[in-house]
């Protein structure tokens, strides 16, 4: 929710950046109108002192061949944007029987080498947070490069993150460590075993932590590369030729996904508005003789109009169709944005039960 605050307007220039909302939208740059709904580039860090941080500052921000790095509009903005609102509302677990414990906060860093685990661990910094906001500062991480797409760090090969946790009780059959992005490239270790890599830095990692996971306390490391040297060529890292610096770090949350089987990995729901009825497919994990309930309900009254189920199968993988008749199905209008909101739950052991619940709607 925080993202969503400061582009919405909780920022020290109360400042909404999305154009015809709020107070304060930046005027068009010359010669590209802003049209509304459009997301400006925003808030920057400083022109002159990098740690500070700008908007249309004087006398840069009255200079055309300027202005645009604030009040330019992209596509892309409000895509993550849109992308991000959904996120924050879709595949919430039902109730608290699939647990989601928030690994964010304070965590201990150190530079290095990619191969070995530092011995000193005398620097702090937030996760999510990028190694820039570590204290004590370290030398000039990201060095600068000279606009090519090759970049690397001479000072170090790696950053690692350290984190302890506590897990509580007995463990259930599933326990899934996720890391919502990392740059450059994810290496995870919990309790002295390796769990994985993951190179891509704009995706989330997904590493199963059930073997390494202790009931009681945990240390985790978390080792990104120094620079996008890092990771092979044909990896995104965000290149572009007017940027200077590319800061390594843990940009979104570490969370530990714990949930008993079958596991739901991914649902897919498509309007059949001919038929008035909801397609669903669901992608299952470690699967075990049960049964997957889908129940449709509509948002705002809560009122049930759809149920389906089916009978699950013992097998690692497996795919599920299901219809969903909806009755009294209303269509969503910009007038009348009705919507549907879709549980799907297994059956397992009643204290992990595993389920995810997000909305929808049938488009006229």
């Amino acid at each position: 929710m925080p993202i969503f605050n400061w582009i919405l307007g909780l920022n020290p220039y109360d400042l909404c950046m999305v154009q015809g909302k709020g107070r304060n939208n930046p005027v068009d740059y010359e010669g590209a109108p802003n049209p509304p709904g459009g997301i400006c580039n925003g808030i920057t860090s400083g022109v002159e002192d990098e740690h500070d941080i700008a908007f249309l500052p004087a006398p840069y921000g009255q200079r055309g061949d300027w202005s645009w790095r604030w009040s330019e509009q992209w596509i892309p903005h409000a895509s993550w944007l849109i992308l991000a609102l959904a996120s924050e509302c879709a595949a919430d677990p039902v109730e608290a029987k699939r647990k989601t414990v928030l690994l964010d906060g304070t965590w201990q860093i150190a530079e290095g080498t990619m191969n070995d685990v530092p011995t000193d661990f005398g620097h702090t910094v937030p996760v999510p947070g990028l190694v820039d906001m570590a204290q004590p500062a370290f030398v000039e991480p990201g060095p600068k490069t000279e606009n090519t797409p090759a970049q690397k760090d001479s000072r170090r090969e790696a950053f690692w993150y350290r984190h302890t946790f506590r897990v509580a009780g007995p463990l259930p059959a599933l326990a899934t460590l996720k890391v919502g992005k990392a740059m450059f490239g994810t290496r995870v270790i919990l309790n002295d075993r390796l769990l994985g890599d993951h190179l891509p830095c704009f995706t989330p990692g997904l590493f199963n932590a059930r073997e390494a996971l202790k009931s009681g306390d945990n240390e985790l490391l978390i080792r990104v590369g120094a620079d996008r040297s890092a990771v092979p060529a044909v990896v995104p890292t965000g290149f572009d030729y007017e940027k200077e610096r590319y800061i390594p770090g843990i940009f979104d949350s570490v969370e530990l996904i714990l949930t008993g089987t079958p596991d739901i990995g991914n649902v897919q729901v498509v309007p059949d508005v001919a038929n008035q009825r909801a397609k669903v497919r669901l992608w299952l994990e470690h699967a075990t003789v049960g049964e997957v309930t889908v129940e449709v309900r509509e948002v705002k009254s809560k009122r049930v109009v759809g149920k389906s189920s089916a009978r699950l199968s013992a097998a690692p993988e497996q795919v599920l169709d299901l219809t969903v008749p909806l009755a009294a199905c209303q269509l969503w209008t910009p007038e009348s944005p009705f919507l549907y909101e879709l549980t799907a739950r297994t059956s397992g052991d009643p204290k992990w039960e595993n389920g995810i619940s997000f909305p929808g709607s049938i488009f006229h």
